[in-house]
């Protein structure tokens, strides 16, 4: 029989998970940015007023998802619990779709930059990959990290 335990994220923190998403998203938006900028340069014959319309409505819903999307953020943050018990790993994360994995379906992967990746695999990578299909992502700023891998471990090669 085993205890269930709960980890929660570090609020000191929180910050550094945030500031995370915000060059994520920018990296992205810069993608996009480019993709509406290079038609126009391509084709002279699109006149650059439209291109500066496209590039203005991008950098106001970058601004705008980042004021909304962030508040919304860091809540989840707050609130984020990863619960182990005996049936398997749960993430309980208010605003976000519930997620459980069994733990005689579950592994996991310590990442270099210290996330944790905890995965179903009897889901194929490519739907854990295209929509987060049996996959938990665990941000480095959780508490107790060292005691949640040794829990893993323990847990995982019982059912191997």
């Amino acid at each position: 029989m085993f205890m269930t335990q709960t980890f929660t994220m570090n609020q000191a923190l929180t910050g550094n998970a945030l500031k995370r998403t915000a060059i994520r998203l920018i990296k992205i938006y810069a993608v996009v940015i480019i993709l509406i900028i290079l038609p126009g340069i391509i084709n002279p014959s699109r006149p650059l007023k439209s291109v500066g319309i496209s590039i203005g409505a991008v950098v106001l819903t970058m601004v705008l998802t980042m004021v909304f999307g962030f508040k919304k953020v860091r809540k989840m943050y707050l609130d984020y619990q990863v619960i182990l018990d005996d049936n398997g790993f749960e993430l309980k994360v208010p605003m976000a779709a519930y997620k459980r994995i069994d733990w005689s379906e579950a592994a996991y992967i310590k990442k270099d930059n210290g996330d944790i990746k905890v995965y179903n695999k009897t889901v194929s990578t490519i739907s854990r990959w295209w929509n987060g299909t049996g996959v938990i992502l665990i941000p480095r700023e959780i508490n107790n990290r060292d005691q949640l891998l040794q829990s893993l471990d323990s847990h995982i090669n019982k059912y191997q």
